[in-house]
């Protein structure tokens, strides 16, 4: 969803990118490659994560800035799954599932950069001891299935393999558990009055009303 203008914006397997005005999908562009994700910014751009970099385009398709720009070493991000804007800082954090059949490590992270796509930290999905179930002292392997901004800029994460949702800093700083669940966590949201919405499993929605600090 845009927060400029309220609509939606879709991407597909066909590499369309498309707004929905009254009622009917409307192309706006294409991308070369197959799009994982995108992610409209307060300043009404299109960041659309691709195998192996996310760039930054206008409503119209023309390509503003490209994380392949950063070098010709190791890409910043690998198999972006989901991405968000903060809503303070504008910086940008990129859910990356590190598949290794698109090159990666295998070893699923979220990825912080600043507005000219340099990487500002990574989270690895630690989680202080204390935290941790008693009856599952290590844990599942992390694999942050969504990453979205709260309205003060700290980074609520879905962990789906531990069927539990974390949050952390902007600047990466592990703050607590929000909420753990009997099934995976698929996908999660926060709306502006900092209400968090989350899918567990295939079709459990709930509602969570949390405070951030």
């Amino acid at each position: 969803m845009s927060s400029t203008t309220n609509t939606l914006w879709v991407c597909d397997r066909q590499n369309n990118i498309t707004e929905l005005v009254s009622g009917r999908l409307v192309q706006r562009f294409r991308t070369k490659e197959e799009p994982q994700f995108i992610c409209i910014t307060a300043s009404n751009h299109i960041i659309v994560g691709m195998t192996k970099h996310i760039s930054r385009f206008t409503t119209k398709g023309t390509l503003v800035r490209s994380s392949l720009a950063e070098g010709t070493g190791n890409p910043l991000v690998c198999r972006p799954y989901r991405i968000s804007e903060c809503p303070v800082t504008h910086n940008v954090a990129v859910a990356d599932l590190d598949s290794t059949g698109n090159g990666g490590e295998g070893k699923p992270h979220v990825v912080v950069m600043n507005t000219d796509f340099k990487e500002l930290f990574v989270y690895d999905g630690e989680v202080p001891h204390t935290y941790q179930q008693t009856s599952q002292s290590e844990g599942e392997p992390f694999i942050p299935y969504s990453v979205v901004y709260d309205t003060v800029g700290n980074l609520v994460i879905a962990d789906c393999n531990n069927n539990r949702i974390l949050l952390i800093s902007g600047r990466g700083e592990f703050l607590r558990l929000l909420h753990t669940d009997d099934h995976w966590t698929q996908a999660i949201g926060v709306d502006r009055e900092d209400v968090l919405w989350a899918v567990f499993g295939l079709n459990k929605v709930k509602l969570l009303r949390y405070s951030s600090v």
